[in-house]
């Protein structure tokens, strides 16, 4: 729709409500749901959490008048759904989106994917590390698979495992896979500051981990130069890379730097979320976290 391709979602939206109301075909479910769907993504991409959950489930709505919940074509919705929720820390009902998304037979190995891909999200974030681990690892796999084991989807998966190998002290393996990650999100086509950002931040947090704070000082600063002017940075997150930032600033004597820093972080509400980042304390913490 020429709407949302201009970014006017509130007119994009109208527009699908009077498609909605016109007629009730399986066509017309179709399109009307489907662009809610994109709707659902653009928001999501632009950090509106809560505008796109409620897209989301507009356009499960919408396909549900001509579709069973089971059917493949639910799968992007009920993912947007429930990343969403996750991101939001509604980590009960990202389950429930989960559950449904499990119900749908995937046939591709994208789709596949994208199942593995959330459910280790969901596990990673209630301390179950070794079955997420599990998850992940099915989620490359399926991504190389699909001839996407260098997207930014892959990408994503990789920065994620390095964080959960982190809490879990497995420093080798968090820089083997640090290193695909990195490699993808290098490269400008397809990535999002965010994806770099996330990455940036547990490449510092493992230079910190092994002492080599010259180099964490170097990635915390490309992740602070970049969530400058990230939209989708909430302020959870953007706190915990500032004061990781700090921590590698005063390790490398650079100490007004790091007051700096920490008067700028104290400013930012502490509040936690379900954020992309990992906090350096739950670094170290995370192993005792996996039997949970």
């Amino acid at each position: 729709m020429a709407q949302l391709a201009a970014g006017r979602l509130a007119d994009a939206e109208t527009a699908v409500s009077a498609m909605s109301a016109a007629d009730n075909d399986r066509l017309q479910n179709l399109c009307a749901g489907m662009v809610l769907n994109s709707m659902a993504a653009s928001l999501c991409m632009a950090g509106r959490l809560a505008y796109c959950e409620a897209l989301a489930d507009r356009a499960i709505q919408m396909l549900k008048r001509s579709y069973l919940l089971t059917d493949a074509v639910m799968l992007h919705p009920v993912h947007i759904l429930a990343a969403a929720r996750l991101a939001q820390g509604k980590v009960g009902k990202a389950k429930q989106a989960l559950a449904d998304m499990l119900a749908i037979r995937c046939e591709s190995p994208q789709d596949q994917a994208m199942v593995h891909g959330m459910a280790a999200a969901l596990l990673q974030t209630e301390g179950n590390l070794r079955q997420a681990e599990a998850e992940y690892l099915s989620a490359a796999r399926a991504w190389e698979l699909a001839n996407l084991g260098e997207s930014a989807y892959a990408g994503a998966i990789y920065a994620s495992l390095a964080s959960l190998y982190l809490a879990e002290r497995r420093n080798e393996d968090a820089r083997r896979v640090l290193a695909r990650a990195l490699a993808i999100f290098d490269r400008p086509e397809g990535t999002v500051p965010m994806d770099r950002i996330r990455t940036l931040y547990v490449s510092g947090a493992l230079h910190a981990r092994l002492g080599e704070w010259m180099e964490a000082e170097r990635d915390l600063s490309r992740a602070v130069e970049l969530a400058e002017g990230e939209q989708r940075m909430d302020a959870f997150s953007l706190r915990v890379l500032l004061a990781g930032y700090a921590q590698a600033l005063r390790k490398n004597g650079h100490r007004r730097e790091a007051r700096s820093i920490d008067a700028r972080a104290a400013t930012i509400p502490s509040a936690s979320s379900s954020a992309a980042i990992v906090d350096m304390a739950d670094i170290g913490n995370g192993a005792r976290r996996r039997s949970k």
